[in-house]
């Protein structure tokens, strides 16, 4: 009666396991997977915000270096933060730069000029985004000193050139 018993447990333990293997396997969450790279972009994106100004230069400089690898959905967002900062921190962005960071300017630009098309769309809605800019930065860098203004004027003008020609 024992070894019946002791069949019979065995034979329903192995028809359970039997069951578990033949069941559809657990659908996983399909949201999207971060790449690597959007992954770096991200983690700079976070040290500039959160670095001191002493810091800012070497921070900005690191995130610049990803610019030959962005492409797709890391271009994106690699555009639309090197954009938006400088819209947003235009005194603080040109304030940790020196007089001889014109490579530095230069790709930023390129790296914004992507944003500046997504936003305008056309011609028109480009030369308003432009505008747009010039105002926001003559009321933010009011006071600054002249380097400052430099930069932001070979900015300015590097995004125009880095624009897309129609």
């Amino acid at each position: 009666m024992k070894r019946y018993l002791l069949f019979l447990v065995i034979t329903i333990i192995a028809c359970q396991n039997q069951e578990k293997s033949k069941q559809a396997p657990e659908i996983k969450s399909q949201a999207p997977v971060q790449s690597d790279l959007e992954t770096r972009i991200t983690q700079q994106i976070e040290k500039i915000q959160q670095s001191t100004p002493a810091q800012r230069r070497q921070e900005l400089l690191r995130f610049i270096e990803l610019a030959n690898q962005v492409d797709g959905a890391s271009g994106e967002i690699y555009g639309n933060f090197a954009f938006e900062y400088v819209e947003e921190h235009p005194a603080d962005f040109f304030s940790v730069l020196r007089v001889g960071d014109s490579t530095l300017v230069n790709k930023w630009a390129k790296a914004s000029a992507s944003e500046v098309q997504i936003l305008g769309d056309t011609p028109e809605g480009i030369d308003s985004v432009f505008v747009e800019m010039n105002s926001n930065h003559l009321i933010k860098l009011k006071g600054s000193r002249p380097q400052i203004h430099a930069l932001d004027q070979q900015y300015r003008n590097q995004l125009k050139i880095n624009l897309p020609q129609e």
